[in-house]
C-alpha cells in the first residue's frame, strides 16, 4: 500500500527511525547525518564560529568529522542557503 504524503512534506534523511519504545531508539549521533550534525552546531554555537569549535561541539556529542569535511558542508549550506543567512 502507498504511503500517503502531504505535497511539499519535506522529510530529513533521519526521519526514517522510529520505534515503539524509546528504550530501543537508536542515540542521536548514531542516526545523524553528517550534514544534519553541522547544520545543527552551526546556530547552537553562532555563524562565526570556527570550524575547529564545531569540530569540538561535535566531538562532545560524540561525533567525529574532520575540520576539512566541516568546512565542506558550511560551504554546502552556504550555497543551498540553509543555516547562516542574514
Amino acid at each position: 500500500m502507498a504511503e500517503n504524503r502531504t505535497r511539499g512534506e519535506h522529510h530529513s534523511p533521519e526521519s526514517h527511525w522510529r520505534v515503539d519504545t524509546p528504550q530501543e531508539q537508536p542515540a542521536h549521533e548514531e542516526i545523524i547525518s553528517i550534514t544534519r550534525a553541522v547544520e545543527e552546531a552551526l546556530p547552537a554555537l553562532g555563524c562565526e564560529a570556527s570550524d575547529e569549535d564545531v569540530q569540538f561541539r561535535l566531538r562532545q556529542e560524540g561525533i567525529e568529522i574532520d575540520r576539512e569535511r566541516i568546512a565542506q558542508v558550511r560551504e554546502e549550506l552556504a550555497r543551498s542557503k540553509q543555516v547562516c543567512q542574514d
